[in-house]
């Protein structure tokens, strides 16, 4: 027998009396094709596009064998390739998809044949009720494909599609095949037609919820003994021991931005040497991990918990630890609304001496507000910086300072003595760790006058805050200190005007004069603060200069002509004065 002399009418027979239509051999039904595209819209909803896939895939892989062992015993076949043959045959009688084979190729125990198939049903149900699809869609068509080559081949066959017109493709093409000849991304496609029962699957899905209500009883019981301990005032330490023994593995708490820990529980030394590479921003030695969970709220981040042990983080270590971060939060919330108190104490007391409430008295009434001895020769420091939370720059600070330090608004305040080592050496020490942790942040240090009382040091917390201001307006540079020393020639001005008033009045009276030295590479501006600081006296300024006097002149003429003042009058030479002064200033700083 040839697969080409297989033709409907000698293979169906239709008994009009009892309605029952056979199609070779076996009892069929005349459905429509769009009643099983609802079918199969219902199954994809209903069970997933996985599970309905694996369904219509079996559906198809026995209706094939079926077909094949129905053909096998009706005729006697010449080859194993012509009963081959007869599948995409009877296939395409029976009304499904016309199926035109292209090569088939045999040798031995090994299969390789390919195929177009026309009319899909599959791909014209589908597409009507889902659309277009990432992946091949005739899922019923690889099953029947599947389940007759199985039957007449024997061994293991893959099939898949290469192409699809349910994913977008011109046409839809199949593949059949010996698994060892099957792509490899192809061949876990096996699984598609195991048996299974929803049954089974609903007990495992109830074992894992009995498995999540165990961890989450064990999250909640150590949830519970962390709140308590917050309430019985336990500190960090006493939080993350519970955590440490609970889960088995060590665990600290770090600093956003800043890796190093504030408090640690180290259960093992292989573990502090994976931290020490998570640190360093290095590969973790083999088979360790480390785990981070942010502590925040919606106003501030706080740090990160790490978990750091070997091997991988169970999922339910990792869910503990996860629904255990409110305590943490908490402590760290209670600290910072502590610490807030304090600092707005500080702030006030200085803001009243400064606004002439207060006197020396005040801090008798509070004598506990600044950690600092006030009557020896102390320094104010305020430090401002484009980090978003000036929280975490206070606690970096906090790390490498033993003094009081507080925050005001977005500054850091700090009260620094000069006993141990110059306030020069203090401020460039700060800013150097700053740069170095924090390389691509901005930082600006105003460095007030010496106070030896409480009176002295508000103007000395004055004075840096107004330096400070100073050089986020005026400096060049990204990072920078300015002393009072440096400027306090201009601090009265800034105390009662902002830095770029100061700038655009030099620029004012003296800028053409600036323009011209710069685009020239003369020295008028020289010329100029020399003439003062003879207080005027024409031989004087041509003496220091070595200049003749009427080369001096010349310049002088130069000057006048350049300046928006007139230097023989009094008000104007006190107005180039201030000018030169600002000018000197605001270059100091850049």
């Amino acid at each position: 027998m040839k697969a080409n002399k297989l033709v409907f009418d000698h293979l169906v027979d239709i008994n009009p009396r009892t309605g029952v239509i056979k199609f070779n051999g076996k009892r069929m039904g005349l459905i429509a094709t769009e009643s099983i595209g609802f079918l199969r819209r219902d199954l994809i909803r209903i069970l997933g596009t996985e599970r309905a896939k694996s369904v219509l895939m079996r559906h198809g892989m026995t209706s094939g064998y079926s077909a094949a062992q129905s053909v096998k015993k009706a005729f006697p076949w010449r080859c194993k390739e012509e009963l081959i043959l007869a599948g995409p045959a009877l296939h395409t009688l029976e009304g499904l998809v016309m199926v035109e084979p292209s090569e088939i190729q045999i040798d031995g125990d090994s299969l390789y044949m390919q195929g177009t198939w026309f009319y899909s049903y599959e791909y014209e149900e589908h597409v009507k009720h889902f659309g277009f699809s990432n992946e091949s869609v005739c899922w019923n068509l690889v099953g029947y494909v599947k389940g007759f080559l199985s039957n007449v081949f024997g061994d293991e066959v893959i099939v898949y599609e290469e192409t699809c017109k349910g994913k977008g493709d011109y046409q839809c093409t199949f593949v059949a095949c010996s698994s060892h000849l099957a792509p490899p991304e192809h061949s876990n496609s096996l699984h598609h037609f195991e048996e299974d029962c929803l049954l089974s699957e609903f007990d495992e899905k109830f074992h894992q919820l009995e498995q999540a209500q165990s961890v989450i009883q064990r999250a909640d019981r150590l949830n519970e003994k962390l709140t308590n301990a917050l309430l019985s005032e336990q500190n960090l330490a006493s939080l993350l021991n519970y955590m440490s023994d609970e889960l088995g593995i060590s665990v600290l708490v770090e600093r956003n931005r800043i890796r190093r820990p504030i408090e640690f529980i180290f259960k093992e030394t292989v573990h502090e040497k994976i931290y020490a590479a998570y640190s360093n921003g290095e590969q973790l030695p083999e088979q360790g991990f480390v785990e981070v969970f942010p502590i925040k709220s919606e106003q501030a981040y706080y740090g990160k918990l790490v978990l750091i042990g070997q091997g991988i983080l169970k999922d339910e270590e990792r869910l503990i630890a996860g629904r255990c971060i409110s305590p943490f939060l908490w402590y760290f919330n209670t600290q910072y609304k502590v610490a807030e108190r304090t600092w707005r104490k500080k702030v006030n007391l200085f803001e009243q001496i400064i606004g002439g409430k207060g006197n020396s008295g005040t801090l008798k009434l509070n004598p506990n507000i600044l950690d600092v001895d006030i009557h020896q020769q102390n320094r104010v420091l305020m430090i401002k910086s484009d980090i978003e939370n000036v929280y975490t720059l206070y606690l970096f600070i906090e790390k490498l300072l033993v003094t009081d330090i507080f925050i005001k608004e977005n500054y850091v305040v700090i009260l620094a003595s000069e006993l141990e080592k110059p306030i020069q050496q203090t401020a460039e020490d700060i800013l150097n760790a700053l740069i170095e942790m924090f390389p691509q942040n901005s930082f600006y240090i105003g460095v007030g006058q010496q106070g030896n009382s409480l009176e002295t040091l508000a103007t000395s917390y004055e004075d840096a805050m107004k330096l400070c201001n100073f050089l986020v307006h005026c400096s060049s540079k990204r990072q920078q200190i300015a002393y009072y020393e440096q400027l306090k020639h201009v601090l009265l001005f800034l105390k009662t005007s902002e830095p770029t008033q100061l700038i655009v009045y030099y620029q004012n009276v003296i800028g053409k004069l600036i323009d011209h030295d710069i685009h020239n590479e003369a020295q008028l501006l020289l010329t100029l603060q020399t003439f003062f600081d003879c207080n005027g006296n024409i031989n004087k300024t041509a003496q220091q200069l070595n200049l003749s006097i009427p080369g001096l002149r010349y310049r002088m003429e130069k000057i006048e002509s350049l300046v928006d003042a007139d230097l023989k009058s009094g008000d104007g030479r006190f107005q180039c004065q201030l000018a030169l002064q600002f000018y000197y200033a605001v270059q100091a700083i850049k």
